[in-house]
């Protein structure tokens, strides 16, 4: 009855707070420890909701929650010692579960997306460490996150440089602008702001453009969407969860969009670089987005980069003289990565020539010891300056290989003479020092969809990363975590991460060498042979830590018709696809292994056989083969067993005719009610099994009243019943229903909300009177918030009394 008690609390406190507190938009005078932060979300301007920001480690709120102002943006002042650990930035609905943005792909409207108060729309982590900082919220963020959290149990900056690193590579990013830069805001129909080469700096308007192409991109692939940014949103979100944009969430492929439109995508990003920055006025920009297609993209010829001659050219470098500047921009070109290495003695600063022969800062104050790798493209020109601003060369890839410039007092070496120096040790890190010999059992190659992409020789203190070879300098380690065991490992030209998690699988990663992130190769673990029965499935072929599979709970939603079962403690799962009747794809898969059939290019599904009868679908297998899609080394055969879905569509019976609880009682009514009426049962250990009762004690006749039905058991149910009330200017009273459905294994079968409230703060038909403490319900509509895409719509009739 706890965990009941605490969700029912929760719903008092939010409905009393909305009774009780303002928006919280007043600021208190900064202290001299305090820092600045602007949060810019970005799905075109958000024109209503609101922004939180928590600590990523702890999950805890570290500053009140603020409305979105009018420019679109929301500025905290945040104690520094609250910015020890990373935070994540979440954009929240109203208190009234909406959130309005303008869409760049809608242009005659605002779109509204409705979900529950605290749900996340779209989030972005990261480290502050600056005084004042403007950290872009979007689409790309959100996916970054997404990936980070699933590196390991705890968020980290290495997580997150990780994961920005590789969503940067795959979608081609290049250097116009970072991931969590605060982007220029597009407005309702209104992109005038990203012409604004005066007011706009070139990356806010750089990453406003790319992520309105994406909406555009997004509603042309689906003509009927009335919210592309946001689906395109979700989209990245669920395809990035695994690390590989390739139009899969996992081994199941996306809906909204395919592998050939990642490559197509990927493929016109250098148009988009090269096109974007020659649009002079807004009647440019609005034919521009007006005849978007990344899949017929109009590639133009390469343009020259200049019409000067190099100093010299060494290890695909060229070297121009600073006076060739204005005769230097960038064109469409190869990827790269740039490592710039200051050995001068003092701080220098690296300047990025754009494709209007104009110079951008993306390296300001390198100090002295320091390394700034940099990804970059063949034919744009980089300037390195002094301190003081005096340009010391200009260079530009001619070839894809990895380039080094060591920045010298007197010179600036092309090619690597001397190996970087290392700039961290295991004490400048706060951590223990380890030993070579700590790491025999790490030793290996480690895989990213089957090539090598980091090597361990823990006996010669040597790794290869990406195809560079570098020395072991420290082994920082080891480092106890709950989910497993990692090393940080100190080199002469980066770091690594290597990790054995608590099942034994080895992982390797880094944001140095390029990122890289990779799985140890195993060998094949024995293999074993079980048997099924209804709800239970015999594998043969199978690796001997998941030789079978038993069913304790499943999902299921339509069109197409998608069954998730999963075992007892969720670990493992079975989905099945189905359209119009027909199989489509099976998959099955834990933490360690996957396999499927009938996914992408994997051969269609045999073996399995669905049948429908008296509101059940069985699916039954026999020999049914599923191909590898990761983790391990041979295909998987469902040898025999059958999973069974048992669908409960209809209205449940019976009302409160005849009922005689002393504190009333609600029918309720509706197509899939999970009940058909409500009443109070409460429990003698909390109120003394009374509702739990609050006034407001500075607001007369206003409160909130919560009502307790079943504890929760196993095979059993938990609801609450929640009503506000207040006779204030604004909203007047509410009220949330909740519906918790436990399986004899204490799973959760069903997890449903529902709210009365419409945009004047009323909840027509309920009246509350706190003289003879009574609440009526006269066919009062409750609509479902959770899940937050429920369509359910129930009607409650009746007296409550507390």
């Amino acid at each position: 009855m706890i965990k009941y008690s605490l969700l029912s609390a929760c719903i008092v406190c939010s409905l009393l707070l909305g009774a009780c507190h303002s928006d919280g938009d007043k600021e208190s005078i900064a202290a001299p420890t305090q820092k600045s932060i602007t949060i810019t979300p970005s799905l075109g301007q958000v024109i209503q909701g609101r922004v939180v920001l928590k600590d990523a480690i702890t999950g805890q709120t570290i500053v009140e929650v603020k409305n979105i102002g009018a420019d679109g943006t929301v500025t905290f002042k945040v104690d520094s010692n609250k910015l020890k650990n990373p935070i994540i930035a979440e954009v929240l609905p109203t208190i009234d579960g909406k959130l309005s943005y303008a869409d760049e792909a809608i242009t005659d409207k605002l779109v509204n997306l409705n979900a529950a108060a605290n749900t996340p729309i779209l989030r972005a982590a990261a480290t502050i460490t600056a005084d004042q900082t403007n950290l872009g919220v979007t689409a790309l963020t959100e996916a970054a996150l997404v990936y980070a959290q699933s590196l390991s149990a705890q968020i980290t900056q290495a997580n997150l440089d990780i994961a920005a690193s590789r969503i940067s590579q795959q979608l081609r990013l290049g250097h116009s602008f970072q991931i969590t830069d605060a982007p220029a805001i597009a407005k309702l129909n209104d992109f005038s702001e990203l012409i604004n080469y005066q007011k706009i700096s070139e990356p806010k308007r750089a990453y406003a453009l790319y992520l309105a192409s994406l909406a555009k991109e997004a509603k042309r692939l689906n003509s009927e969407s009335t919210q592309p940014a946001y689906d395109i949103l979700q989209a990245l979100s669920q395809d990035f969860s695994d690390g590989t944009l390739d139009g899969k969430q996992n081994a199941i492929a996306l809906t909204t969009y395919n592998n050939a439109w990642i490559q197509a995508w990927s493929d016109w990003v250098n148009v988009f670089y090269s096109s974007i920055f020659k649009l002079q006025n807004i009647a440019d920009l609005s034919a521009w987005l007006g005849v978007f297609n990344a899949q017929v993209p109009n590639i133009p010829a390469p343009t020259p980069v200049t019409t000067a001659t190099p100093i010299r050219i060494v290890d695909g470098v060229a070297e121009y003289a600073c006076a060739d500047e204005k005769n230097l921009k960038s064109a469409n070109g190869q990827s790269l990565y740039i490592d710039f290495i200051n050995q001068s003695g003092a701080t220098v600063n690296i300047d990025w020539i754009n494709y209007t022969s104009q110079a951008v800062n993306y390296k300001k104050g390198l100090a002295t010891s320091q390394i700034h790798n940099q990804q970059t493209y063949t034919t744009h020109p980089w300037k390195i300056t002094d301190d003081k601003g005096v340009c010391k060369g200009i260079f530009v890839a001619t070839t894809t290989t990895k380039k080094t410039l060591t920045i010298k007092a007197n010179e600036i070496v092309i090619g690597l003479d001397t190996p970087p120096l290392v700039t961290e040790t295991c004490a400048s890190k706060n951590l223990p020092v380890g030993k070579l010999s700590d790491l025999i059992a790490y030793n290996g190659d480690y895989k990213d969809q089957g090539v090598v992409v980091f090597n361990l020789d823990s006996a010669n203190a040597k790794v290869i990363a990406k195809g560079t070879t570098a020395n072991i300098k420290e082994v920082c380690g080891a480092n106890v975590q709950s989910n497993g065991t990692n090393y940080y490992l100190i080199t002469d030209k980066g770091y690594a991460t290597i990790f054995k998690d608590n099942l034994g699988k080895y992982s390797a990663e880094s944001a140095d060498f390029s990122g890289f992130y990779g799985e140890k190769v195993t060998t094949s673990p024995q293999l074993c042979e079980s048997n099924g029965v209804d709800d239970k499935l015999g594998f043969k072929n199978a690796p001997s830590d998941f030789c079978g599979f038993t069913k304790s709970t499943v999902t299921a939603i339509t069109s197409p018709d998608v069954y998730t079962f999963f075992n007892a403690d969720k670990k493992e799962n079975v989905k099945i696809i189905m359209n119009n009747g027909n199989l489509v794809s099976v998959a099955v898969e834990n933490k360690s292994y996957a396999w499927a059939c009938g996914v992408g290019a994997l051969p269609v599904c045999s073996g399995v056989t669905a049948k429908t009868a008296n509101n059940n679908t069985t699916f039954t297998f026999n020999n049914a083969v599923l191909k590898i899609v990761s983790g391990a080394t041979q295909d998987l055969t469902i040898k025999n067993g059958a999973l069974i879905y048992q669908a409960n569509n209809t209205t449940p019976t019976g009302s409160c005719s005849g009922n005689t609880n002393p504190y009333g009682c609600v029918t309720i009514s509706g197509a899939n009610s999970p009940a058909s009426y409500y009443e109070h049962i409460g429990n003698p250990m909390l109120y003394n099994g009374a509702p739990q009762v609050q006034f407001n004690p500075l607001v007369p006749n206003s409160g909130a009243v919560t009502y307790f039905g079943n504890a929760p058991k196993p095979g059993e149910i938990a609801s609450g019943l929640s009503v506000g009330f207040q006779k204030m200017v604004g909203e007047t009273q509410n009220t949330a229903y909740t519906f918790i459905q436990y399986d004899q294994s204490f799973n959760i079968i069903k997890d449903w909300a529902f709210r009365c409230k419409d945009e004047n703060g009323t909840c027509t038909g309920l009246t509350v009177n706190t003289t003879n403490r009574t609440i009526t319900f006269n066919n009062v509509v409750m609509k479902q918030i959770k899940p937050m895409d429920g369509v359910i719509q129930l009607t409650f009739n009746g007296t409550m009394k507390f």
